[in-house]
This record gives structure tokens, sequence and C-alpha cells, in this order.
């Protein structure tokens, strides 16, 4: 599970390698890590190629190396459902972007099944197989092209979103074949 955010206090003196031995292990975070410590964070942190990070205080990370750190942690052990609650709220457009990428890419890798919520219509379209459109309960679901077409999500939506997400994912999807 990766939240939509994680509360930390500011000047907080936990390292990203501090989080993940307390997460992970049974070693006081307060005691020196120990060699096998450290290579866990190696690791789990190699998942989401965020390496450089593990000295850093949490406080410190923007919002989208926090949610490359938070991702790796889901991913350890690997699980057969990974969910996450709007992961990106918060990170830039570029951010946003890699992120999506990279979840994409593990799922392709790892033949993982992913539970995203979101509002990004547009990154969703390029990288979902299926989605749901919920509005108090299912009122829509399959492809993001007949999600996106059907007439539940223009009312919700509008139409100018339906084809400009259309034209994204087709444009994306002509560039790829490139």
């Amino acid at each position: 599970y990766v939240p939509q955010r994680l509360e930390i206090a500011p000047n907080s003196p936990i390292s990203v390698s501090d989080l993940i031995v307390g997460c992970l292990t049974r070693w006081p975070v307060w005691l020196p890590p120990r060699e096998r410590d450290r290579a866990l964070v190696r690791r789990v942190l190699e998942k989401t190629d965020v390496s450089g990070l593990a000295a850093r205080r949490i406080c410190d990370l923007s919002g989208g190396e926090l949610q490359r750190v938070m991702l790796a942690l889901a991913l350890s052990p690997l699980p057969d459902i990974l969910l996450l609650d709007e992961p990106v709220s918060g990170v830039d457009r570029k951010g946003l972007t890699g992120f999506y990428q990279l979840v994409s890419d593990l799922r392709k890798q790892h033949d993982l099944t992913i539970l995203l919520v979101s509002h990004d219509l547009d990154i969703v379209a390029r990288h979902a197989d299926r989605v749901v459109l919920i509005d108090g309960t299912i009122t829509a679901e399959g492809s993001p092209a007949d999600v996106f077409g059907m007439p539940v999500f223009i009312e919700t939506f509008g139409s100018i979103a339906a084809c400009s997400i259309a034209a994204d994912r087709n444009s994306a999807g002509s560039n790829s074949a490139e």
C-alpha cells in the first residue's frame, strides 16, 4: 500500500535508511546499522531507482522522492496486489509522469496486479489496462478507451476531456510504435 501522503514532522531526524530498517527489520534504528541492514536498504531502494537517497532525512525529500521510497517499501517483499491511493498528489508534472512510468514498468516486470486510485485521467489512459469509474458506486468499467467514451464518463468529465484523453492516448500509442 502506498498512501496519498505521509505526514512527516519538519526537521525529523529519521533518514530513509532508518525508515526502511525500522519497517523491515527488528533492529533498533538508534543503534548503528549492521552490514546486512545496509545491504537491505540498497536492495529495497534499487527497486525504484533511488539508492542515492538512503542517507537523506525523509523530511528533506521532495514529494516524488518520498513516493518512490514509499513504493520501494511497498514492494518489499513483492506483493500479489499493490494498492496506490493517489500516490502522486503534490508531485510536479515531471515527477508524476516518471512515477506512473515506473509503476507501469514494475507491473510488466513482475506481473503485478495494481489497484490505483487517481484523477490523472490522461496518464491513466496511457498506462492502465482497465479502468473503473466510481461515483458512489461503480458506474463504468472496461478498457480506458471504452470507459472514456461512455456517456457517464462524458457527463462527469465533459466531452473535451474525453476527446483530449483519447487524442493523448492515440499519440502516445503512435509514438511508441515508431
